[in-house]
C-alpha cells in the first residue's frame, strides 16, 4: 500500500484528507487512490457570500423644491456601500446619464430647461446593485429689469422744456 505525506501525516490512497475554512475560503483535499505526492489534489471554494445590497444614495444640492434661476447647475451628494461604490451618474428628466465626479463624496454639473425639471442620481456599488433617488426643481429666469435713468430723465427734460418755453414767452411777447 502506497502512503503520501501531508501536514506530517500518512495517510492511504483514496483516503479524503481534510476540509479546512479560512480567511473566507473553503479547502478540500483528497487523494486519487494512487498514492504519491502528486496524487493528492485540493479544490479552493468562495465562502463569502454575494453582495446583494444596494448602495445608499442622496442629493445634498439644489434641495427638492428649490426655484432656481439658472439653467446651469451644480449637482452634489453622498454615497455610502457596504462594500464599495464604484460610480455615481446624475441626469435630469431630458438628458442621458453622466458620470459624476467622485464617489462617496460627488458633484456633477447639469444644463436644465426653464420650467419644471427632476434631477437624478444614481450610484452602483462593486458587485452591480444600484440605487437610484431624484429632487425636483423650478428654473424660472428672472426678467431682466429696465433701467431707472428713462424715468428720471425724461420727466425732467421735460420741465427743462416748459421753464425754456415759459422764460422765451415772457421774454418775447
Amino acid at each position: 500500500m502506497t502512503t503520501a505525506e501531508t501536514s506530517s501525516s500518512y495517510v492511504r490512497p483514496g483516503d479524503y484528507l481534510g476540509l479546512c475554512a479560512a480567511r473566507g475560503f473553503a479547502y478540500v483535499v483528497w487523494t486519487d487512490g494512487r498514492g504519491g505526492d502528486s496524487d493528492i489534489y485540493f479544490a479552493k471554494a468562495n465562502l463569502t457570500p454575494p453582495d446583494t445590497t444596494q448602495p445608499f444614495i442622496e442629493i445634498a444640492s439644489p434641495l427638492d423644491g428649490e426655484n432656481l434661476t439658472s439653467t446651469d447647475v451644480i449637482v452634489t451628494g453622498t454615497a455610502v456601500d457596504n462594500v464599495a461604490v464604484e460610480r455615481v451618474e446624475i441626469r435630469s428628466d431630458r438628458l442621458d446619464w453622466a458620470r459624476a465626479n467622485g464617489t462617496s463624496s460627488w458633484s456633477g454639473n447639469l444644463s436644465l430647461s426653464v420650467g419644471d425639471n427632476t434631477i437624478y442620481a444614481r450610484a452602483t456599488d462593486t458587485a452591480g446593485n444600484s440605487n437610484t433617488t431624484s429632487v425636483r426643481v423650478n428654473v424660472a429666469i428672472p426678467a431682466t429689469p429696465l433701467p431707472s435713468w428713462p424715468l428720471i430723465v425724461a420727466p425732467s427734460i421735460a420741465v427743462a422744456g416748459i421753464v425754456a418755453f415759459l422764460l422765451l414767452r415772457r421774454r418775447h411777447p
